[in-house]
């Protein structure tokens, strides 16, 4: 029973942190989506992802480090 509650607990943080994400950037979903497309395509999607990670660490204030 605890596991099945801690699991729809972490489940619902995940959906309301992608929805948060969402409304706060429109371009991450459109993203997701072009990184799915490329994924099944077997296309190279570095620059994508990249791009996203840029945007995503603009938004909430955080700097680059050399590990990311």
């Amino acid at each position: 029973m605890n596991r099945l509650m801690l699991i729809a607990i972490q489940s619902w943080k995940a959906w309301r942190a992608t929805r948060r994400l969402a409304r706060a950037l429109p371009a991450v979903a459109e993203r997701k989506q072009k990184i799915a497309t490329l994924r099944s395509r077997h296309r190279s999607t570095k620059t994508v992802i990249a791009e996203q990670r840029e945007d995503i660490h603009a938004a909430l204030g955080l700097q680059r480090t050399r590990h990311d």
